[in-house]
């Protein structure tokens, strides 16, 4: 159990260590996966980041959060530059 405050709040970090567990191999992924790796990872974040405050996290779990973050920001942006690639720009 992590050191949170709440065990919904170490079950949340928990999804969030195997969404970055996913994310490390989404290379590899068909386009279908990487995106809802993407939509799931972005809800998730959005739903913690909305619910929780900064206070509540420890700070190597504050930083793991600001990181993932980053991570599924890079795969969804990674996903459109290419989709942009393949169609032609529009």
């Amino acid at each position: 159990m992590h050191k949170t405050s709440t065990t919904k709040l170490s079950d949340s970090m928990e999804r969030l260590v195997e969404l970055d567990t996913r994310l490390n191999d989404v290379d590899w992924m068909p386009i279908e996966e990487r995106v809802q790796v993407g939509l799931v990872g972005s809800v998730l974040l959005q739903g913690i980041i909305d619910a929780t405050s900064s206070d509540e996290f420890t700070d190597e779990e504050y930083t793991f959060i600001e990181n993932l973050i980053d991570k599924v920001n890079g795969v969804v942006q990674d996903m459109m530059l290419n989709n942009n690639d393949t169609d032609g720009g529009c």
